[in-house]
């Protein structure tokens, strides 16, 4: 429980000392202990070991409150994210167990904007479909799909945008002011 313990206050030296200590010395007399899985599950992601996934499946199939497995899948979710894993870090966040909010996919939107937008569009069609009146979801992706020249989804986008009165909503409209300014300016100077 001290393994445990280190590990609850963040304090990564000394729960990978025990740990180690305990996964050489008694790793099968605790074979089936819950949170032997967990912390194992911490320890393998952190090391970088293979087996990491593995030892996250049986903390989500085991008995253990559901504070740990959600916080088990936000650990692997972070370091899937950075080690640039973004399938696997939209995967973590697909688990019912991790109890994703808008943010977690905004998080996961700004980090596969550029980097990966296959994954992007996969995390904003669910993102969407979860959180259809989140408008900085929306802001993100009326951004993105203007970057990548598909302008009729970002226009559709930035027209609902720009109906909120959220601050989103507020920018949107003052884009379009200025947008209807410059083509003026450019018919003037024509």
């Amino acid at each position: 429980y001290l393994a445990l313990l280190a590990e609850e206050k963040g304090e990564k030296g000394i729960f990978s000392e025990l740990f180690s200590i305990i996964n050489q010395k008694y790793s099968s007399y605790l074979s089936k202990n819950s949170f032997f899985f967990y912390l194992k599950a911490i320890f393998a992601i952190e090391n970088g070991e293979q087996t990491a996934d593995l030892w996250l499946e049986k903390v989500l199939n085991s008995n253990l409150d559901n504070y740990y497995k959600e916080k088990a899948l936000r650990i692997f979710r972070k370091w899937a994210l950075k080690r640039k894993e973004f399938e696997k870090a939209l995967k973590y966040t697909l688990y019912k167990e991790f109890n994703a909010s808008p943010e977690d996919f905004i998080l996961l939107l700004t980090y596969t904007f550029s980097e990966d937008p296959e994954t992007f569009k996969k995390a904003y069609d669910i993102a969407s479909k979860l959180y259809p009146n989140n408008y900085k979801i929306k802001w993100i992706a009326a951004y993105f799909f203007e970057n990548q020249g598909n302008f009729k989804m970002a226009n559709k986008l930035w027209q609902e945008i720009s109906k909120s009165e959220h601050f989103e909503g507020t920018i949107s409209r003052s884009r379009e002011k200025l947008k209807k300014l410059i083509k003026q300016t450019q018919a003037l100077a024509l």
